[in-house]
């Protein structure tokens, strides 16, 4: 993103070097209980990208290579919108009952570590590790034809960015103001609600 004018063009980062480990697990302690879950460890690094922009914040610093340059050499960072680690677990417990459905009880977590929004490595467009809790308690036809759920996403109303970018409008040098916007997505607050579900068998 051009910090002057908004605009967005594409970039070239020449070569990147990705490396890391997924690991996904199922386990069945009981018959009526399922749990899921999965690691990944995800290292980026840039490895030729010598004139990468830079942020109005980063023009700030008169012995900055973005103010004396009007870029940077970004050699050996990491790629933007990848999290080092990532982490998910769920579980969902079936309570049979004597009627035509059963139960279901349902919890998912995931947590992210810091991610980077931006390839100019502004740290003002880092959003810090978060923590998602989701909750549900449902009633599943004994036939699976249908279910119908109460949830509650985000049960601690975890608030986050899904993007952080340069705000042009507010954006001034003279009065030293540095502007961002921050995006948030549905899922980045307390969302309760019911899901009814049919399956034509």
């Amino acid at each position: 993103q051009d910090s002057t004018t908004g605009q967005f063009s594409l970039l070239s980062v020449g070569d990147v070097v990705t490396q890391g480990v997924e690991m996904d697990f199922t386990a069945r302690p009981t018959a009526n209980w399922d749990i899921f879950g999965g690691f990944a460890y995800v290292d980026t690094e840039i490895k030729d990208l010598d004139r990468a922009p830079c942020s109005p914040a980063q023009r700030v610093d008169p012995a900055g290579e973005c103010a004396i340059f009007g870029y940077q050499d970004v050699r050996g960072e990491g790629m933007p919108y990848s999290p080092e680690f990532k982490f998910t677990l769920s579980t969902r417990y079936m309570v049979p009952l004597d009627m035509s459905f059963d139960l279901a009880l349902g919890a998912n977590y995931r947590w992210q570590d810091d991610v980077l929004y931006a390839i100019d490595q502004d740290e003002n467009k880092e959003q810090e590790s978060f923590g998602v809790l989701d909750l549900s308690i449902g009633l599943m036809d004994d036939g699976g034809r249908y279910e119908v759920n109460l949830y509650v996403d985000n049960v601690l109303d975890e608030d986050y960015a899904s993007a952080i970018l340069t705000n042009n409008i507010f954006n001034s040098a003279a009065t030293g103001a540095l502007a961002y916007d921050q995006y948030l997505s549905r899922d980045a607050e307390r969302r309760v609600g019911i899901e009814m579900r049919y399956f034509w068998l």
